[in-house]
């Protein structure tokens, strides 16, 4: 999905973090995703190849995750965007 499909506030206080960290962020293209609920703590290594976060919104139109990681280097910024096209993960 084109990343422009995602619009909102946030994209335009984070649009300088956003590409970078979801660049880094996606690493696992060829598993299985089960889309989490806003507010659910997600643990899993699989989704991104990541540590724990909060989701913070799921934009189901735009195939996007937003998540608040815990302690992953792999990810610059505190929120992680995460295009659901590209990640298919069941934790």
């Amino acid at each position: 999905m084109n990343k422009r499909a995602f619009t909102s506030k946030d994209r335009n206080e984070k649009s300088q973090s956003r590409d970078s960290s979801n660049e880094i962020c996606i690493q696992a293209p060829e598993t299985v995703l089960t889309v989490p609920t806003v507010g659910e703590h997600v643990e899993c290594e699989t989704i991104i190849g990541a540590m724990s976060g909060e989701v913070l919104l799921v934009d189901n139109h735009a195939n996007w995750i937003v998540l608040r990681r815990q302690r992953d280097p792999m990810c610059k910024p505190e929120m992680c965007f995460i295009n659901l096209s590209h990640v298919r993960t069941v934790c």
